[in-house]
């Protein structure tokens, strides 16, 4: 189940990146958005809801969390790295993303010690 709503919410993900709009017209995006908000939901009940029943199991959520933060880090500063050398400026989201990830990850670090 996690699998197929990570698969659908990345499709959805991917639907937006139309620069063009070439097959998905205004009135879909709405449309769009709505699911994508329900799928983003569902994906981070399923997250939150998910137990370890013992330490192997715990180590590889550990691990995927660490996959996961890094390659979220990774893609979000190719983001602010990108534009900046093509002469233009970062964007404002891609920068608070950023900023809330490590902040996230500095206070939960600082939480759990």
């Amino acid at each position: 189940m996690h699998a197929l709503i990570g698969i659908i919410f990345v499709l959805i993900l991917g639907a937006f990146a139309n620069p063009f709009m070439l097959y998905m017209p205004s009135g879909t995006e709405y449309a769009a958005l709505a699911v994508l908000t329900v799928v983003a939901v569902l994906f981070v009940g399923l997250i939150f809801r998910e137990e370890a029943r013992d330490e192997r199991e715990e180590a590889l959520r550990a691990r995927a969390a660490r996959w996961g933060y890094l390659a979220g880090i990774i893609t979000l500063s190719l983001g602010v790295i990108v534009p900046l050398l093509q002469g233009r400026h970062a964007d404002q989201w891609i920068l608070a993303a950023l900023a809330v990830m490590i902040i996230a990850r500095l206070a939960s670090r600082a939480v759990s010690e």
